[in-house]
């Protein structure tokens, strides 16, 4: 009889997993449909790509499906859509119209190279602008022409470059939280927010240099691509009256061709509304892979020891192994691209990534494309690369390590927070909140600091075959925009990620071929039913965000870091950019 109550309740077991499974199917099939739009008419001849970008640009998404809110506005989407459509026939032109761009510039610059590349094919691209600031402003001059909303309400707003640093020390003082800071280099004062009133003046000479360098770049192509003196351009953000440009000054300035709104510069251009074609609904065939392929990996977010394989916004050593893998059981990828996109993070990560890409080396040559941010531990596992390229904006070195521990001993005597310490070993609670640090575990930490630092910079060295004593003058956690890195011999050359995959090829010794995006894009669904429905997946993706970019939530993220491995090699700050 057990037996039989045993059978009939495993049975009954199945069933119920099998009606929610069936259930949940059902239930995502009707909630994708819901999302799905009906096919796209045919394109008219004449028809103009209609790139309505407002919000996030990321370089690269993983997640596409109806579930994704970036795939349409990762800029690896956009290149590949304006270039196919420089090759349509049916497509004429483009029409631009960007609003509030949230994207690093090296991302704004790649597309601002796939436009300038469209132009060549000697059709147009047109832009509309209803309020823009630096960036909607800096990728609309190098269109045709650019249209303003005639309203006073609209205009452009040119403010120049800077962030607002935060100090937290005497808050935390009278809250009685103390943190204790270990680095190696002056410029990195990985906790100078936490511990100072103002940046130390390293630090501050630093990141004024980095500012100027990414406002003389974009002072500069704003210039050219509007046929203006520099000089204008720098009065303009720096002298100018005005709060916001609109109107006849916009003329006046140089800084727009037409006042006009969006119904009447169409009508002005013969454009219909139904030869208007949205980015989402310009469809490009799936591209075959050929017998030779370039790999481009896109690397992007902190460097951190845990799994989180399917997420787009983080770099471990779990997540890229399955990557390998793939590459090396691919004959036909002959070479490969890292797309590195990184503040850094874990020290001990970083350097497992640096020799998963080192022995990948060893069976196919790789190039680094640095996008907005390659630095510190987004810099370490660069070194080693046979080719490393910038683009004109990207912000990279930071070589240099850092700890931090917070102590709360002082705000627990405050409230009355008492606490009582279990365990083995002599430093089992070694990283404790609520006490302070013994002069022999802050003797250890700094040892250990200092030998992750000449471990660091030995990479370098090795990696790019200049001496430690070289390395030390470019380290001690200062950051370059590209122009300068390559000058510091910290890179090989200035260029975007097509011409990072050109110079794959000629490592490669091959002429054509074709290219592969990584980690390879998977649906929502796929994605969902990998990780077996694990709920803080579900709240990630959904959420499409894992860090986030406040000074207090990026402390968090580092203690997080530095509770399983103490050494960070990471940006010490967010520049704003």
């Amino acid at each position: 009889m057990k037996g039989k109550w045993f059978a009939l309740g495993c049975l009954t077991s199945v069933v119920v997993v099998l009606a929610i499974t069936l259930s949940l199917f059902f239930s995502l099939g009707k909630m994708t449909r819901a999302f799905q739009k009906p096919a796209p008419a045919p394109l008219k001849s004449g028809s103009y790509l209609y790139l309505k970008l407002q919000g996030e640009i990321s370089d690269y998404a993983q997640i596409s499906g109806p579930f994704s809110f970036r795939e349409s506005l990762a800029v690896n989407t956009l290149i590949v859509k304006i270039a196919k459509a420089a090759e349509d026939k049916d497509i004429a032109g483009i029409i631009m119209e960007p609003k509030y761009l949230s994207c690093g510039f090296a991302v704004l610059h790649e597309l601002i190279t796939a436009l300038e590349e469209f132009r060549k094919s000697g059709k147009p691209v047109y832009t509309l602008l209803d309020t823009a600031s630096n960036k909607e402003y800096l990728l609309a001059s190098v269109t045709d022409a650019i249209y303003l909303n005639p309203s006073a309400s609209a205009g452009i707003f040119l403010s120049g470059l800077g962030s607002e640093i935060i100090f937290y020390k005497d808050m935390f003082d009278k809250l009685g939280i103390e943190f204790t800071l270990f680095n190696a280099g002056e410029y990195k004062e990985a906790g100078e927010t936490f511990t100072r009133r103002n940046l130390s003046d390293p630090v501050r000479n630093n990141i004024k240099q980095v500012y100027y360098d990414i406002y003389d770049n974009m002072v500069t192509t704003i210039a050219a691509s509007r046929t203006l003196d520099k000089a204008t351009i720098k009065h303009l953000f720096e002298n100018r009256d005005e709060l916001f440009i609109n109107g006849q000054k916009a003329i006046d300035y140089g800084l727009v061709d037409h006042l006009s709104s969006r119904e009447d510069m169409l009508e002005n251009l013969a454009i219909e509304d139904d030869k208007l074609v949205l980015l989402s609904d310009y469809k490009i065939p799936k591209i075959k892979q050929g017998k030779q392929i370039i790999a481009v990996v896109y690397l992007q977010g902190m460097i951190v020891p845990f799994p989180g394989w399917s997420m787009d916004d983080i770099i471990s050593s779990g997540k890229v192994a399955e990557i390998i893998d793939d590459i090396e059981d691919n004959d036909d990828i002959k070479a490969v691209v890292l797309r590195i996109n990184s503040p850094g993070g874990s020290a001990l990560e970083s350097e497992i990534l640096l020799e998963m890409f080192i022995n990948l080396q060893e069976k196919k040559p790789m190039v680094v494309s640095m996008g907005n941010l390659a630095a510190s531990g987004g810099y370490y596992i660069s070194a080693s690369a046979d080719y490393i390229m910038a683009d004109p904006y990207t912000i990279t070195g930071s070589i240099g390590v850092a700890a931090m521990f917070p102590n709360i001993t002082r705000l627990a005597d405050k409230i009355g927070l008492d606490n009582e310490q279990l365990g083995i070993g002599k430093y089992s609670n070694f990283a404790s909140i609520y006490e302070e640090m013994s002069p022999e575990v802050k003797a250890k930490i700094i040892a250990s600091v200092q030998s992750t630092y000449l471990e660091f910079k030995t990479r370098v060295s090795e990696g790019r075959g200049i001496s430690l004593d070289d390395v030390e003058v470019v380290a001690r956690g200062q950051v370059w925009v590209s122009k300068r890195a390559q000058e510091m011999g910290l890179i090989d050359a200035v260029g975007n990620l097509a011409a990072a995959v050109r110079k794959a090829a000629e490592l490669a010794g091959i002429e054509q071929y074709s290219t592969q995006y990584l980690p390879e894009k998977k649906s929502f669904l796929q994605k969902f039913l990998e990780e077996r429905m694990n709920l803080d997946l579900k709240q990630a993706l959904l959420q499409d965000e894992l860090i986030q970019s406040t000074e207090l939530d990026r402390l968090l993220t580092v203690y997080s870091i530095t509770r399983r491995d103490p050494v960070v090699t990471l940006l010490p700050y967010d520049l704003g950019l």
